[in-house]
Formats: C-alpha cells, sequence, structure tokens
C-alpha cells in the first residue's frame, strides 16, 4: 500500500472541516499521514473536534501568517519532519475528496521521471455547500497542460494537487513573492518537471462563499461577472492569485532563466513586453499558442490586452 503525506492548511474552519478529513482518512489503496496547520485561528470551535489519531497532526500556528506564508511553512514542516515520504498532496478545509483521489495522482506520478519536481492536478466538481452540483470547473478536453497555455489561463487548483518529495524541494528553493502556493507548483511542473491533467474530477468543490480562491459561477452569471471585470483594478489578483500575466511572466524569467528553453523565454517576454507598444499588444493577441482554448476565454483576454490589464 502506498504512503503519502496529506498537507492541510486551516483558518476559522467551519463545519465543513470534519467532512473533508473523514474523506481524507477514507481514501483507497494509500496510508494516509494528515499533517493540519492552523494559522491562527479566531475561532477554535471546530478545530476543537480534530480527530485524535496517530496518523493526524495538528499544529497550531503563534501568530496569523496569511494563506501563502502558512502553506509555505507546512511546506517546510513537511521537508524536515516527513521527509521520507515519496508523494504529498495539498487540501482545502471544506471540500469532499472522492476515494481514489489519492490512488488515481499516485499511479500519475509513477510513470513521470521523478528525479524530476512531478505533479498531478486534476478538474473539479464544482457543488454547493450540500454537495449538489455536477458542473466541471474546465470542459474536457481543454486543458492542454502546456507552458504557452498556462500564460492565458491557469488550470491548477491545489486542493487537487499530489505531488513528489522533488517538487517540495523545488517549492522551497523559489522565492514566493505575489505567487500563490498553487501557481508556483503549476509553473515549476511546466518548466523544470513533469505534469499531469486528468480531465476526469475526484474532488466535490464546494462553494460556500468563503473560499480562498472565491465562488465558481457558472452560466449567464459567469459571463456578466467578467464583463464587469474588466474594468475592476482587482481582476488580474482574482485571476492570477496575486500578479498579473505580465507579472508572473516577468517572475518566470527571473527566477527560472537558466530552466528556460529559447522558446519559452520568447513566449514570456512576449507577455512581459506586451505594455511597451501597441504592435506588442497586438503580437500577443495573435500569438497562436498562448490561448486559454475556448472562445469566450480568450475573448476576454484580447479586451484586458488592449486595456493594458493582462
Amino acid at each position: 500500500m502506498e504512503k503519502i503525506c496529506v498537507l492541510m492548511t486551516s483558518y476559522n474552519p467551519n463545519k465543513y472541516y470534519l467532512e473533508q478529513i473523514g474523506s481524507i482518512l477514507s481514501q483507497k489503496d494509500v496510508s494516509v499521514d494528515l499533517v493540519i496547520r492552523d494559522d491562527c485561528s479566531t475561532n477554535t470551535e471546530w478545530l476543537e473536534n480534530t480527530p485524535s489519531a496517530n496518523n493526524i497532526t495538528l499544529i497550531r500556528g503563534e501568530k496569523n501568517l496569511g494563506v501563502a506564508q502558512n502553506i509555505l511553512a507546512l511546506i517546510r514542516y513537511a521537508s524536515e519532519n516527513r521527509g521520507e515520504y515519496t508523494y504529498y498532496a495539498y487540501s482545502d478545509q471544506d471540500d469532499v475528496w472522492k476515494a481514489d483521489k489519492l490512488i488515481t495522482g499516485i499511479l500519475a506520478l509513477k510513470k513521470m521521471d521523478m528525479n524530476k519536481p512531478c505533479l498531478y492536478y486534476s478538474n473539479l466538481t464544482v457543488v454547493d455547500k450540500d454537495l449538489q452540483g455536477t458542473a466541471l470547473l474546465f470542459k474536457t478536453g481543454v486543458v492542454k497542460n502546456t507552458l504557452p497555455q498556462g500564460m492565458a489561463q491557469i488550470f491548477a487548483f491545489a486542493c487537487t494537487f499530489v505531488f513528489n518529495k522533488k517538487m517540495v524541494e523545488a517549492i522551497l528553493d523559489k522565492p514566493i513573492e505575489f505567487m500563490g502556493f498553487d501557481h508556483l507548483l503549476y509553473y515549476i511542473a511546466l518548466i523544470e518537471g513533469n505534469s499531469y491533467f486528468d480531465d476526469t474530477p475526484h474532488i466535490l468543490y464546494r462553494q460556500t462563499g468563503e473560499n480562498v480562491s472565491g465562488d465558481k459561477t457558472q452560466g449567464i452569471k459567469r459571463i456578466i461577472d467578467r464583463i464587469k471585470n474588466m474594468f475592476n483594478e482587482k481582476e488580474d489578483v482574482a485571476r492570477a492569485g496575486g500578479g498579473s500575466f505580465e507579472e508572473i511572466a516577468k517572475y518566470l524569467l527571473r527566477n527560472f532563466g537558466k530552466e528556460l528553453t529559447d522558446h519559452d523565454e520568447q513566449l514570456l517576454r512576449t507577455v512581459s513586453d506586451y505594455r511597451l507598444s501597441i504592435r506588442n499588444k497586438w503580437r500577443l493577441i495573435r500569438n497562436s499558442e498562448i490561448k486559454a482554448g475556448y472562445q469566450p476565454k480568450d475573448f476576454y483576454r484580447s479586451i484586458r490586452i488592449v486595456l493594458g490589464k493582462y
């Protein structure tokens, strides 16, 4: 039976916290070691009910670090105290995992070169607080798992991640700056490692209105929200976890220079320099590789480029 260390961060967890833990401990064909790091919650009602078990470790932070730094502190703890594991996964505090989530990720990683940072990530089934819903977050067949597409839309959600020890080492070797944990892993895998995207969801991605990533609305409401956000200064943050794609491209050029191919470097400069001239904007709009892969998203992308908000 494969062993895996699951890393969960928490802050003021609600009633769904225990259900998420239950779904993690109910994973089939794996032996789970769950490590939870709480970011100095002010409401500990549900935290106090964390099950007592040999395979559950609860770490209480002494001060509030914020989402990104809390995750990094947990990663450092795992590196120093759970370094014997080959496989790791990350969990939010309010979703529900299907029983085959972890073993599916592990089997995908086994097909990769484990001497490099490796990442498995998947689609998600979007559900309401009562776990009702069947909508996929991403349309089947859209995600190409390439760096060019990753400069048009980020398809990686940390709650779907299964990764290896080399990825843990790689994360700690890079400055996180404005990058979210999930985005940093995503780009590490695309540039210097291996990655696999699974179109089949193995997680019920619960929308409670309190999610860190925000509610993932569907249909007409989503279209209206996106049109409004075109003119919202916070759109870049909402889309790219703290930075625009222009800023992300500059970050990758600074921190991944030696790992980039000539083609990748040219591609990133197309994004990083797009606001320098109208010609550069047009070059980015016309680039056939830097596309999300479906028309509505790429239409919004073109508008943002024209407005200088990419």
